[in-house]
């Protein structure tokens, strides 16, 4: 990496126009998941366990959601550079066809089979219990999920953040408000628990995808979405597609299931280790919020001068986006060091849970330096630049063949103390580190996708 940052007034004006509406999504998915835990965490921890192991089938699915959209991003954003929309949006119809085949399929086996689907996960019966009512009702809203989350995804790759953060917003606020209704079981509604938080996160993914669709075919300007753009395949270009999105989308989902197992692991070793792991998982998503909005817009803006020809300049964005991650690494580690107590002291569980929610945040805290600068190179420089292969290889082999074996002789055979088994299961980042900067500055990710 060069010593200078790059000095273009332009580029740091997108750099804030396009990362602070993105983390600030994000901001709102976190404070989304900490509404959740915190409110079925006052009924118990079966019930915010139960959650938390119940949403680990949604995750699979939506980071294979992402990592469709992100592989469509890798081609849209160079054809973006282009100014070549007509590309762009037969791309969106690819990814949405695709979104909403695997969309049956998931919300399928999760409605047909809920109780063998958290008996994945974890022995304990009232959890199941529990887990399967929530699985009953949120299988319903997997398809309203892969039409919205899809088109809203791309949208960010042809530069529109406002609208994505104000449909996300409208949704997470439709939301807060269901649950507080259904959950506790007011104005005459009767109090449904873990049920309620299903049914209101169903309502609010309704009137997400309605706001997309109305934005989609009446105010959009950029792309253009019909019905007979949505059946119709052009075959060269669904070459491309599947050359490039292929690796993404195998990484994203690969990637999930591994994260998925690690449930597992944490599941057979207690409910008060889910229900720590969840608290935890909440803080350490608020502290990567600014790093998911420098990775997605790393994407965009070297994928953009990429397809505009400007190599260099795509290097010379490259390189200042990951020092930047580096500093808001180590911001983003000291922030949870900092507010791992106060956080805690809004939950009412255990001790035990405390305790070792407590130990997984120190955990996190290491661990987040590292996601930072590898979420920042892996997805936001090495995909955008269309080095997809690689990114997937950097990503799955360090997980399938380091963090998961490990981890699990840790927890399952040694029974070794939680911090342990967490470090462990979190090795694959400082290890994607050494793999990944070496990549960076050979230049071989610099790949221009479009015909």
């Amino acid at each position: 990496m060069k010593s200078a940052f790059v000095r273009d007034k332009e580029f740091y004006r997108q750099l804030i126009t396009m990362s602070v509406p993105i983390a600030l999504q994000n901001l709102i998915g976190f404070g989304l998941t900490m509404m959740d835990t915190v409110m079925l965490g006052s009924l118990g921890e079966k019930q915010i366990s139960a959650s938390s192991i119940a949403n680990q089938p949604y995750f699979i699915f939506t980071v294979f959601l992402f990592g469709l959209a992100s592989g469509a991003s890798v081609l849209t954003a160079q054809y973006w550079g282009k100014k070549d929309t007509s590309t762009i949006s037969s791309i969106l119809s690819l990814a949405m066809k695709a979104a909403v085949v695997c969309s049956l399929v998931f919300g399928l086996i999760v409605l047909v089979f809920p109780e063998f689907v958290m008996s994945l996960y974890t022995p304990d019966k009232a959890v199941i219990a529990f887990g399967a009512q929530f699985l009953r009702i949120i299988g319903f809203s997997y398809i309203l999920s892969s039409i919205s989350t899809t088109y809203l995804y791309i949208l960010r790759s042809v530069e529109n953040v406002k609208l994505p953060l104000i449909i996300n917003f409208t949704s997470f606020v439709i939301n807060i408000i269901l649950n507080w209704i259904f959950i506790f079981g007011k104005f005459g509604v009767p109090a449904m628990g873990i049920r309620g938080s299903a049914t209101a996160t169903l309502c609010a993914r309704f009137v997400e995808l309605i706001f997309a669709l109305v934005y989609a075919f009446r105010f959009d300007k950029k792309l253009t979405v019909s019905l007979a753009t949505f059946f119709k395949v052009d075959r060269p270009l669904l070459k491309d597609f599947l050359r490039y999105s292929l690796p993404v989308v195998a990484n994203e989902t690969i990637w999930a299931l591994g994260a998925s197992l690690q449930s597992v692991i944490v599941g057979h070793i207690s409910s008060e280790a889910v229900a720590a792991n969840s608290i935890a998982g909440v803080v350490q998503r608020l502290a990567m919020v600014v790093t998911m909005g420098i990775a997605n817009f790393s994407a965009v803006a070297v994928g953009k001068q990429i397809g505009a020809g400007n190599t260099q300049k795509a290097r010379d964005y490259a390189s200042t986006m990951l020092k930047l991650s580096i500093i808001v690494g180590i911001l983003s580690s000291v922030f949870i060091l900092l507010i791992r107590k106060p956080f805690l002291s809004i939950y009412n569980v255990s001790g035990t849970t405390m305790n070792y929610a407590y130990e997984i945040m120190t955990v996190y805290a290491l661990s987040t330096f590292f996601i930072c600068f590898n979420y920042t190179n892996i997805i936001g420089v090495l995909r955008g630049g269309g080095d997809t292969r690689f990114a997937m290889f950097a990503d799955l082999l360090t997980l399938w063949l380091i963090a998961l074996p490990l981890g699990a002789i840790a927890g399952l055979i040694l029974k070794l103390p939680l911090p342990v088994v967490f470090i462990l299961l979190t090795i694959d980042e400082p290890v994607k580190v050494i793999i990944g900067l070496p990549r960076f500055k050979s230049g071989k990710w610099l790949k221009n996708v479009t015909r």
